[in-house]
């Protein structure tokens, strides 16, 4: 049985949490939210970037992308995971802050090899995308708040190439990193020597992993996040001002899957945050701080109000 969902006050830019501990017929629910930085809208010359889109946590930074309208430009905020602090991502290759590379961005994902690190940007181009149709994963590299473009890599699902929306990096062994990749409710592993150039001898190869439950009919999905350390999947779902995260447990960190059988996510966990500030309030993306265990995500609200926040309350 779950707990009754309470709307919380929306405070500034905290909005206070109700957190129940579970008992054995009870959901621990988590139904608020702590805002550390907003996520400005952007000139971007013939438009505006004013989407929210993509998100990564690393150890001290939280990453996102806002694009236009059309899917043609985009921005990358970085901020200080403690302070909130925003800084705005300089594009090297054109000398810009704005891009014309990553698409829809719905999801990214950051490597370090060595001294390199790399961001990774899945575009959600797919066959149908003319000029575009073989670039569904943009690599990046950067160092601080300067990136430029790398390579770009087809995401193949057989022959054919597949527009995903999800990204996260299961394991790492040298420079080969497997990545979950989702699209609606199915899961599939791909592995790419993070290295290489992009063309065909290093396209991504994608194998069935696991189908997930749990999604509502209307509610959209968004991106995705693999916590290796507790072997836990969360999927984030949208639909107007109202976001949950389900948490798919027991996802093994191996390449030895599929999953025969759907997954449902964990009944115990009741991540759901409903906004009475805002008429459209999606999660976009979500990452676990592995300084703090904390839920980290990103959001697209109505109007110049996007942000990035955790989830009042929960711990991995």
């Amino acid at each position: 049985m779950r707990t009754t969902r309470k709307l919380a006050m929306l405070m500034t830019s905290v909005l206070a949490a109700t957190v129940t501990m579970a008992t054995p017929s009870q959901a621990a629910s988590y139904t608020g939210y702590t805002t550390k930085a907003e996520i400005p809208d952007y000139d971007c010359g013939s438009d505006a970037c004013t989407a929210a889109q993509g998100f990564a946590v690393t150890r001290n930074f939280l990453y996102t992308i806002k694009t236009d309208s059309d899917h043609k430009k985009s921005v990358i905020y970085r901020f200080n995971r403690e302070t909130g602090d925003r800084e705005l991502m300089h594009n090297a290759t054109s000398d810009s802050n704005v891009n014309t590379w990553l698409g829809h961005a719905n999801d990214m994902q950051i490597v370090t090899v060595g001294d390199q690190t790399y961001m990774f940007v899945v575009t959600m181009f797919g066959s149908d995308d003319g000029a575009n149709s073989a670039k569904q994963l943009v690599k990046l590299k950067y160092d601080g708040t300067s990136y430029e473009w790398d390579h770009t890599y087809n995401i193949l699902n057989g022959t054919d190439t597949l527009g995903v929306s999800g990204l996260s990096k299961i394991s790492q062994n040298g420079n080969t990193v497997d990545f979950f990749f989702s699209t609606d409710d199915k899961v599939y592993h791909g592995s790419l020597d993070v290295t290489a150039e992009g063309g065909s001898a290093n396209d991504i190869h994608l194998a069935k992993a696991f189908t997930m439950n749990g999604k509502p009919d209307g509610w959209a999905s968004q991106g995705v996040h693999y916590d290796a350390a507790t072997q836990r999947f969360y999927r984030p779902i949208t639909r107007a001002n109202r976001s949950r995260v389900l948490v798919y447990d027991n996802i093994a960190p191996t390449i030895s899957l599929p999953k025969t059988q759907p997954v449902s996510p964990n009944s115990g966990i009741d991540i759901d945050i409903t906004s009475a500030n805002y008429a459209k309030f999606e999660i976009e993306g979500v990452g676990i701080s592995p300084e703090s265990n904390k839920l980290y995500f990103s959001t697209n609200r109505t109007g110049n109000n996007d942000g990035v926040h955790y989830v009042t309350g929960y711990a991995a």
